[in-house]
């Protein structure tokens, strides 16, 4: 069974992350965590029979918890600070089992190695400071039992040494690969903002550009509009020296009103200019 969301499928529990209300730095490191009980939550249970069939009761109940705790802690992951502090009490108990493993040893220390993925997964899922803090815990107590500080199998020199070494140096390289994830992820995460802050300034532009647009198509036919009311004339009109008759282009004579009329929007009213009205005047009193 997997789940699709937006076009992208998952695996069925990596799915019910993606369903989850949480995003950003969380998400990711739900992921992770999510992963971590897809391979950590059947290897505690197979270890945990192993060592209860075995008579060890200790190591046993020690792996059988961890692996109860690791299933509830999927089911109460729902925000930042519950994920937090699920991840804070898996580590304490994960630690707890690595310190008790490498009090008990085993066969030319091999229980001891367990203790390698420690600072991978506390740096992967608490970030690199916290992830430090927990993992320079781990390695103060595991000093003090492959030292003989504290009662527990007793370790070669050598084996505390290069044990030792090996721990610091993939504590550093968890350090400096979570350094690096979170450094590429801000990088990431200013990328978008900035691509968001230009969709919305193209998308200002373009809204601007539209509705110039649609006032230049409102001007244009407004100019339309009023170029379909005007008729203009053009050209020679040949006009009567005596009547000021015009002559249109069918040889009719008419009189200058009729013709502009007809060849354009102008009407005429008539009235009488002041020197007319003076000369007729006159020529009413003589």
């Amino acid at each position: 069974m997997s789940v699709q969301r937006e076009g992208t499928r998952h695996p069925w529990l990596l799915g019910q992350v993606e369903a989850l209300p949480v995003k950003g730095e969380h998400k990711l490191r739900l992921h992770q965590f999510t992963i971590f009980l897809l391979l950590g939550v059947p290897l505690m249970l197979l270890f945990a029979g192993y060592h209860l069939a075995a008579g060890n009761r200790a190591l046993g109940g020690v792996s059988l918890a961890m692996a109860v705790s690791l299933a509830a802690a999927r089911l109460l992951l729902r925000g930042p600070r519950a994920g937090l502090a699920m991840y804070r009490i898996n580590a304490a108990l994960f630690g707890v089992m690595l310190l008790y493993m490498l009090a008990i040893g085993g066969p030319s220390g091999s229980k001891a190695l367990w203790m390698f993925t420690y600072p991978l997964i506390t740096h992967f899922l608490l970030g690199r400071r916290e992830g430090s803090r927990w993992s320079a815990g781990l390695f103060l107590g595991a000093s003090a039992l492959l030292w003989g500080l504290l009662p527990g199998h007793a370790y070669a020199w050598e084996f505390a040494l290069r044990f030792s070494l090996v721990f610091l140096i993939i504590t550093g390289i968890a350090y400096w690969f979570e350094f690096l994830r979170q450094h590429y992820r801000e990088g990431m995460e200013r990328e978008r903002r900035s691509l968001l802050q230009e969709r919305e300034r193209l998308h200002a532009e373009i809204a601007t550009r539209m509705a110039a647009e649609r006032e230049n198509e409102i001007l244009i036919l407004d100019l339309r509009e009023a170029l379909s009311k005007v008729k203009l004339l053009t050209g020679l009109l040949p006009i009567c020296a005596s009547c000021k008759k015009i002559r249109d282009d069918r040889g009719l004579w008419m009189q200058m009103e009729t013709y502009v009329s007809g060849h354009s929007g102008a009407r005429f009213s008539h009235g009488i200019c002041p020197e007319c009205a003076t000369a007729f005047r006159d020529e009413i009193g003589t």
